[in-house]
Protein backbone atom coordinates (compact mmCIF):
# COMPACT_ATOMS: atom_id res chain seq x y z
CA UNK A 1 0.00 0.00 0.00
CA UNK A 2 1.12 3.07 -0.76
CA UNK A 3 1.65 6.06 1.70
CA UNK A 4 1.95 9.58 1.23
CA UNK A 5 4.63 10.45 3.41
CA UNK A 6 5.02 14.07 2.44
CA UNK A 7 1.57 14.70 3.56
CA UNK A 8 1.94 12.68 6.55
CA UNK A 9 4.81 15.03 7.32
CA UNK A 10 3.27 17.97 6.59
CA UNK A 11 0.22 17.37 8.51
CA UNK A 12 2.18 15.88 11.48
CA UNK A 13 4.41 19.34 11.74
CA UNK A 14 1.15 21.14 12.13
CA UNK A 15 -1.15 19.09 13.63
CA UNK A 16 1.17 17.65 16.58
CA UNK A 17 1.35 21.64 17.98
CA UNK A 18 -2.35 22.46 18.02
CA UNK A 19 -2.47 21.79 21.74
CA UNK A 20 -4.62 20.21 23.85
CA UNK A 21 -7.17 17.44 21.56
CA UNK A 22 -10.04 19.80 20.12
CA UNK A 23 -12.43 16.88 21.51
CA UNK A 24 -11.45 17.76 24.89
CA UNK A 25 -12.30 21.49 24.56
CA UNK A 26 -14.26 22.41 27.71
CA UNK A 27 -18.43 23.03 26.63
CA UNK A 28 -18.73 26.62 25.42
CA UNK A 29 -14.97 26.86 23.48
CA UNK A 30 -15.07 27.13 19.73
CA UNK A 31 -13.68 24.09 18.36
CA UNK A 32 -10.67 24.54 15.73
CA UNK A 33 -11.13 26.26 12.90
CA UNK A 34 -8.18 25.78 11.18
CA UNK A 35 -7.84 21.89 10.78
CA UNK A 36 -4.96 20.71 8.69
CA UNK A 37 -6.54 18.58 5.90
CA UNK A 38 -7.18 19.82 2.26
CA UNK A 39 -10.52 21.32 2.46
CA UNK A 40 -13.03 21.61 -0.61
CA UNK A 41 -12.01 24.28 -2.56
CA UNK A 42 -15.18 27.07 -2.97
CA UNK A 43 -15.30 27.40 -6.61
CA UNK A 44 -17.04 30.45 -8.47
CA UNK A 45 -16.07 34.34 -9.34
CA UNK A 46 -19.15 34.98 -6.48
CA UNK A 47 -17.39 33.43 -3.44
CA UNK A 48 -13.95 35.30 -4.69
CA UNK A 49 -16.15 38.97 -4.86
CA UNK A 50 -17.54 37.60 -1.31
CA UNK A 51 -14.72 37.74 -0.11
CA UNK A 52 -13.05 40.77 -1.56
CA UNK A 53 -16.33 42.57 -0.10
CA UNK A 54 -16.33 41.28 3.34
CA UNK A 55 -12.09 41.98 3.21
CA UNK A 56 -13.10 45.87 2.11
CA UNK A 57 -15.43 46.12 4.65
CA UNK A 58 -12.68 45.65 7.86
CA UNK A 59 -11.10 48.42 9.38
CA UNK A 60 -8.91 46.90 11.33
CA UNK A 61 -5.72 45.84 9.42
CA UNK A 62 -5.32 43.29 12.25
CA UNK A 63 -8.88 41.34 10.67
CA UNK A 64 -7.95 42.72 7.07
CA UNK A 65 -4.83 40.36 7.08
CA UNK A 66 -6.78 37.63 8.65
CA UNK A 67 -9.44 37.49 6.86
CA UNK A 68 -7.63 37.88 3.67
CA UNK A 69 -5.68 34.26 4.64
CA UNK A 70 -8.54 32.60 6.11
CA UNK A 71 -10.30 33.02 2.71
CA UNK A 72 -6.80 32.86 0.66
CA UNK A 73 -7.03 29.09 2.16
CA UNK A 74 -10.57 28.12 1.48
CA UNK A 75 -10.83 29.33 -2.23
CA UNK A 76 -7.52 27.63 -2.78
CA UNK A 77 -8.16 24.15 -1.26
CA UNK A 78 -4.68 25.54 0.97
CA UNK A 79 -3.63 23.92 4.13
CA UNK A 80 -2.04 26.92 5.72
CA UNK A 81 -0.86 30.86 4.87
CA UNK A 82 0.40 33.79 5.90
CA UNK A 83 0.28 37.57 4.99
CA UNK A 84 2.91 39.55 5.12
CA UNK A 85 3.64 43.94 5.08
CA UNK A 86 5.92 46.09 3.75
CA UNK A 87 6.61 48.61 6.39
CA UNK A 88 7.99 51.58 3.98
CA UNK A 89 7.31 49.98 0.81
CA UNK A 90 10.38 48.46 1.21
CA UNK A 91 11.11 44.14 0.83
CA UNK A 92 13.88 44.49 3.55
CA UNK A 93 11.30 45.75 5.69
CA UNK A 94 8.77 42.79 5.35
CA UNK A 95 7.42 40.89 7.77
CA UNK A 96 4.80 38.37 8.89
CA UNK A 97 1.64 40.11 10.25
CA UNK A 98 -0.69 37.18 10.16
CA UNK A 99 0.46 33.83 10.02
CA UNK A 100 -2.58 30.65 10.14
CA UNK A 101 0.18 28.21 11.48
CA UNK A 102 3.03 30.13 12.97
CA UNK A 103 5.29 27.02 13.46
CA UNK A 104 5.38 26.54 9.61
CA UNK A 105 7.41 29.98 9.44
CA UNK A 106 10.44 30.62 10.58
CA UNK A 107 10.43 33.79 13.18
CA UNK A 108 8.58 37.48 11.98
CA UNK A 109 10.83 38.76 9.66
CA UNK A 110 12.35 37.47 6.54
CA UNK A 111 15.59 36.50 5.51
CA UNK A 112 16.27 36.82 1.45
CA UNK A 113 14.32 33.88 -0.09
CA UNK A 114 11.55 33.15 -2.46
CA UNK A 115 8.84 35.64 -0.19
CA UNK A 116 11.37 38.24 -0.67
CA UNK A 117 11.89 38.32 -4.45
CA UNK A 118 8.37 38.07 -5.26
CA UNK A 119 8.03 41.17 -2.99
CA UNK A 120 10.90 42.97 -5.07
CA UNK A 121 9.57 41.62 -8.65
CA UNK A 122 5.60 42.01 -8.01
CA UNK A 123 4.95 38.97 -9.95
CA UNK A 124 2.98 36.13 -8.43
CA UNK A 125 4.69 33.07 -8.01
CA UNK A 126 3.31 28.92 -7.93
CA UNK A 127 6.32 26.21 -7.29
CA UNK A 128 7.56 23.73 -4.82
CA UNK A 129 10.21 24.82 -2.70
CA UNK A 130 12.91 23.17 -1.05
CA UNK A 131 14.87 24.98 1.61
CA UNK A 132 13.51 28.54 1.95
CA UNK A 133 15.02 29.79 4.72
CA UNK A 134 11.48 31.48 6.15
CA UNK A 135 9.83 27.88 5.92
CA UNK A 136 10.50 25.14 8.60
CA UNK A 137 8.96 22.57 6.51
CA UNK A 138 10.72 21.43 3.12
CA UNK A 139 9.50 20.27 0.54
CA UNK A 140 6.55 22.23 0.22
CA UNK A 141 3.83 24.25 -2.47
CA UNK A 142 3.46 27.42 -2.30
CA UNK A 143 1.57 30.15 -3.97
CA UNK A 144 2.05 33.88 -3.33
CA UNK A 145 0.58 37.32 -4.83
CA UNK A 146 1.63 40.76 -4.20
CA UNK A 147 -0.73 42.83 -3.13
CA UNK A 148 -0.40 46.26 -4.80
CA UNK A 149 -2.44 49.71 -3.94
CA UNK A 150 -1.37 53.08 -4.01
CA UNK A 151 1.49 52.99 -6.44
CA UNK A 152 3.78 50.40 -4.56
CA UNK A 153 3.90 46.81 -2.85
CA UNK A 154 1.53 46.74 0.43
CA UNK A 155 1.93 42.97 0.87
CA UNK A 156 2.34 39.45 0.19
CA UNK A 157 -0.55 36.95 0.20
CA UNK A 158 1.22 33.40 0.48
CA UNK A 159 -0.68 29.43 1.35
CA UNK A 160 1.23 26.63 1.42
CA UNK A 161 0.37 22.46 1.19
CA UNK A 162 1.85 19.67 0.89
CA UNK A 163 4.13 19.45 -1.83
CA UNK A 164 2.64 16.32 -4.43
CA UNK A 165 -0.39 18.92 -4.53
CA UNK A 166 1.82 21.99 -6.60
CA UNK A 167 -0.97 24.64 -6.57
CA UNK A 168 -1.42 26.06 -10.46
CA UNK A 169 -2.87 28.83 -12.34
CA UNK A 170 -6.32 28.24 -11.12
CA UNK A 171 -5.32 29.21 -7.72
CA UNK A 172 -2.90 31.95 -8.72
CA UNK A 173 -5.94 33.44 -10.28
CA UNK A 174 -8.21 33.30 -7.12
CA UNK A 175 -5.08 35.02 -5.01
CA UNK A 176 -4.84 38.09 -7.69
CA UNK A 177 -8.72 38.64 -6.96
CA UNK A 178 -8.37 38.65 -3.47
CA UNK A 179 -4.83 40.54 -3.03
CA UNK A 180 -6.04 43.87 -4.54
CA UNK A 181 -9.17 44.19 -2.24
CA UNK A 182 -6.63 43.34 0.64
CA UNK A 183 -4.40 46.02 -0.57
CA UNK A 184 -7.08 48.30 -0.45
CA UNK A 185 -8.54 47.52 2.77
CA UNK A 186 -4.89 47.53 4.29
CA UNK A 187 -4.60 50.78 3.23
CA UNK A 188 -7.62 52.51 3.50
CA UNK A 189 -7.30 51.25 7.86
CA UNK A 190 -5.22 54.22 8.58
CA UNK A 191 -2.72 53.29 11.40
CA UNK A 192 -2.92 56.92 12.16
CA UNK A 193 -6.08 56.77 13.84
CA UNK A 194 -5.00 53.61 15.30
CA UNK A 195 -1.04 54.28 16.73
CA UNK A 196 -2.03 55.63 20.10
CA UNK A 197 -3.40 51.89 20.74
CA UNK A 198 -1.40 49.97 18.93
CA UNK A 199 2.13 48.16 19.77
CA UNK A 200 4.53 49.66 17.42
CA UNK A 201 6.30 46.40 16.97
CA UNK A 202 3.86 43.40 17.02
CA UNK A 203 1.15 45.22 16.04
CA UNK A 204 -1.22 44.73 19.10
CA UNK A 205 -3.18 46.44 20.91
CA UNK A 206 -1.28 47.96 23.83
CA UNK A 207 -1.78 48.41 27.51
CA UNK A 208 -3.89 51.42 26.88
CA UNK A 209 -6.88 49.93 24.53
CA UNK A 210 -6.80 46.60 26.77
CA UNK A 211 -7.83 48.92 30.13
CA UNK A 212 -10.16 50.42 28.12
CA UNK A 213 -11.87 47.27 26.44
CA UNK A 214 -11.21 45.17 29.72
CA UNK A 215 -13.78 47.86 31.15
CA UNK A 216 -16.64 47.73 28.09
CA UNK A 217 -16.16 44.11 28.12
CA UNK A 218 -16.38 43.91 32.14
CA UNK A 219 -19.99 45.88 32.07
CA UNK A 220 -21.44 43.18 29.61
CA UNK A 221 -20.98 40.04 31.81
CA UNK A 222 -18.71 37.24 31.65
CA UNK A 223 -15.18 38.17 30.60
CA UNK A 224 -11.69 35.61 30.91
CA UNK A 225 -8.40 37.52 31.00
CA UNK A 226 -5.25 35.89 30.60
CA UNK A 227 -1.61 37.82 31.48
CA UNK A 228 1.84 36.18 29.57
CA UNK A 229 4.98 36.44 30.43
CA UNK A 230 8.13 35.54 28.41
CA UNK A 231 10.40 33.26 30.37
CA UNK A 232 13.62 34.42 30.69
CA UNK A 233 13.06 37.33 27.76
CA UNK A 234 15.91 39.56 29.73
CA UNK A 235 18.79 36.54 29.39
CA UNK A 236 17.85 36.14 25.72
CA UNK A 237 17.57 39.68 24.83
CA UNK A 238 21.62 40.06 26.61
CA UNK A 239 22.74 37.25 25.00
CA UNK A 240 21.37 37.52 21.26
CA UNK A 241 20.99 41.52 20.69
CA UNK A 242 18.03 43.44 20.10
CA UNK A 243 17.41 41.93 16.61
CA UNK A 244 16.59 38.82 17.96
CA UNK A 245 14.82 40.10 20.97
CA UNK A 246 12.28 41.49 18.89
CA UNK A 247 12.01 39.40 16.47
CA UNK A 248 11.04 36.67 19.40
CA UNK A 249 8.34 39.01 20.71
CA UNK A 250 7.23 39.40 16.66
CA UNK A 251 7.04 35.77 16.68
CA UNK A 252 5.39 35.20 20.09
CA UNK A 253 2.76 37.81 19.43
CA UNK A 254 1.89 36.27 15.99
CA UNK A 255 1.50 32.71 17.56
CA UNK A 256 -0.73 34.32 20.40
CA UNK A 257 -3.20 35.60 17.69
CA UNK A 258 -3.12 32.26 15.96
CA UNK A 259 -3.92 30.47 18.58
CA UNK A 260 -6.73 32.19 20.78
CA UNK A 261 -10.66 32.31 19.65
CA UNK A 262 -11.74 34.28 16.94
CA UNK A 263 -13.91 36.40 19.18
CA UNK A 264 -10.42 37.33 21.76
CA UNK A 265 -8.48 39.54 21.61
CA UNK A 266 -4.28 40.19 22.32
CA UNK A 267 -2.43 43.04 23.25
CA UNK A 268 1.34 44.06 24.41
CA UNK A 269 0.99 45.15 27.78
CA UNK A 270 4.95 45.29 28.80
CA UNK A 271 8.12 44.46 27.20
CA UNK A 272 7.88 40.86 27.49
CA UNK A 273 4.25 40.70 28.75
CA UNK A 274 0.91 39.87 26.71
CA UNK A 275 -2.72 39.98 27.56
CA UNK A 276 -5.29 38.18 26.28
CA UNK A 277 -9.32 39.64 26.87
CA UNK A 278 -11.68 36.77 26.29
CA UNK A 279 -15.26 37.54 25.69
CA UNK A 280 -17.75 35.47 27.54
CA UNK A 281 -15.31 32.85 28.45
CA UNK A 282 -14.88 30.64 32.17
CA UNK A 283 -12.08 30.26 33.78
CA UNK A 284 -11.88 26.71 32.87
CA UNK A 285 -12.47 28.24 28.92
CA UNK A 286 -9.41 30.96 29.38
CA UNK A 287 -6.88 28.09 30.84
CA UNK A 288 -8.00 25.48 28.28
CA UNK A 289 -7.02 28.70 25.33
CA UNK A 290 -3.93 29.95 27.39
CA UNK A 291 -2.62 26.01 27.51
CA UNK A 292 -3.10 26.09 23.53
CA UNK A 293 -0.72 29.26 23.23
CA UNK A 294 1.41 27.86 25.46
CA UNK A 295 2.19 24.61 23.50
CA UNK A 296 2.12 26.54 20.32
CA UNK A 297 4.82 28.87 21.47
CA UNK A 298 6.86 26.20 22.88
CA UNK A 299 6.70 24.54 19.61
CA UNK A 300 7.54 27.20 17.63
CA UNK A 301 10.40 27.80 15.81
CA UNK A 302 12.23 31.09 16.77
CA UNK A 303 15.95 32.38 15.81
CA UNK A 304 18.09 32.28 19.10
CA UNK A 305 16.11 29.83 21.06
CA UNK A 306 18.91 27.10 21.57
CA UNK A 307 20.38 29.54 23.80
CA UNK A 308 17.42 29.23 26.00
CA UNK A 309 17.45 27.09 29.19
CA UNK A 310 15.05 24.59 28.01
CA UNK A 311 16.44 25.11 24.37
CA UNK A 312 13.28 26.81 23.16
CA UNK A 313 10.72 29.80 23.86
CA UNK A 314 8.03 29.08 26.55
CA UNK A 315 5.64 31.48 28.67
CA UNK A 316 4.04 31.45 31.70
CA UNK A 317 0.57 31.96 31.87
CA UNK A 318 -2.09 33.06 34.74
CA UNK A 319 -5.62 33.17 33.90
CA UNK A 320 -9.08 34.36 35.48
CA UNK A 321 -11.92 34.80 34.94
CA UNK A 322 -15.12 36.82 36.50
CA UNK A 323 -19.39 38.28 35.77
CA UNK A 324 -19.00 41.57 35.75
CA UNK A 325 -16.21 42.15 38.14
CA UNK A 326 -13.77 44.88 38.81
CA UNK A 327 -11.38 44.84 36.10
CA UNK A 328 -8.74 45.64 38.33
CA UNK A 329 -9.25 43.09 40.63
CA UNK A 330 -9.39 40.47 38.15
CA UNK A 331 -6.04 41.62 36.64
CA UNK A 332 -4.41 41.56 39.82
CA UNK A 333 -5.53 38.18 40.50
CA UNK A 334 -4.03 36.78 36.79
CA UNK A 335 -1.21 38.82 37.71
CA UNK A 336 -0.68 36.47 41.20
CA UNK A 337 -1.57 33.40 39.00
CA UNK A 338 1.23 34.15 36.82
CA UNK A 339 3.46 34.84 39.64
CA UNK A 340 2.65 31.30 40.78
CA UNK A 341 3.42 30.00 37.49
CA UNK A 342 6.74 31.81 37.19
CA UNK A 343 7.77 30.89 40.81
CA UNK A 344 6.99 27.35 40.27
CA UNK A 345 9.17 26.61 37.03
CA UNK A 346 7.66 28.28 34.21
CA UNK A 347 6.38 27.11 31.17
CA UNK A 348 2.87 26.08 32.59
CA UNK A 349 -0.63 27.58 32.64
CA UNK A 350 -1.72 28.69 36.84
CA UNK A 351 -5.68 29.65 37.14
CA UNK A 352 -6.61 31.44 40.28
CA UNK A 353 -8.41 29.63 42.93
CA UNK A 354 -11.28 32.77 43.63
CA UNK A 355 -14.48 31.74 42.93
Amino acid sequence: MHVDKKHMLFKRHTEAQHGPDEANAPAGVSQDTRPLTTSTTETGLSAVVDASRRIVALKSRSDIHRLAVERAIALTGAEAGAFITTPGGEASNAQFVFQSHPQLFVGATLDPGIFRTTLVERKPVCEVVADEPNLTLSPVALAAVPAIGGGGVVGLIVVLRSADEPFGNAEIEVLSLLAPAAASAHLSAAPAGEKAELDDLTRLGNRRLLDRDFVDLSRDGQVGLAVIKVDYFNQFADERGQDEAEDLLRQVALTIKAEIRPDDVAYRCGIDEFGVLLPTATKEESAWVAERVRQAVSAATIRGMASLPSGHVTVSIGVTAGDNDDPQELTERALAARQEAEEGGHNQVIADEAV
